[in-house]
This record gives structure tokens, C-alpha cells and sequence, in this order.
């Protein structure tokens, strides 16, 4: 059994790679940002290094098979 601070950084660790987020995405999510579908979760950014026009950008996240789902490890 992981600790919390384990899980944490296994969900930072498994979400920032299916999303392909780069730190700076990471470290800005909100908890408002998260909302959960039937299919995963979509993450909200507001602004991203690439974003010159600061719309910001909906990342879909899925649920997957196996113990490395990121969906699957936020909602333990």
C-alpha cells in the first residue's frame, strides 16, 4: 500500500503523461479544473506556453486498462 504523498506523485506522474503536459500544465491545475466524464476526466488549462491568445484548452484523459490508468489512480 502507497502513502498519500505516493499516490499523489503516482497520479501527477501517469496524468502529466497521457496528457502530455509539460510542468509548467501540472503545476497550474486547479481542482475546479478537473471534471469527470464517463469516459475519464477532461482537464482544463487556462494557459499554456503555446496559448498566445489565452482561450485556453480542454485535455481529455481516458480510462485505461491496467494499474498505470490516471483516472483510476486519482479517484483511489
Amino acid at each position: 500500500m502507497q502513502g498519500t504523498n505516493g499516490l499523489r506523485d503516482k497520479a501527477f506522474l501517469l496524468t502529466g503523461f497521457a496528457g502530455a503536459f509539460r510542468r509548467s500544465d501540472l503545476v497550474s491545475i486547479q481542482v475546479e479544473d478537473v471534471h469527470f466524464v464517463d469516459e475519464g476526466i477532461v482537464i482544463h488549462l487556462w494557459r499554456r506556453k503555446t496559448d498566445q491568445t489565452g482561450q485556453g484548452r480542454d485535455i481529455a484523459i481516458p480510462l485505461m486498462r491496467g494499474k498505470y490508468c490516471p483516472v483510476k489512480t486519482i479517484t483511489d
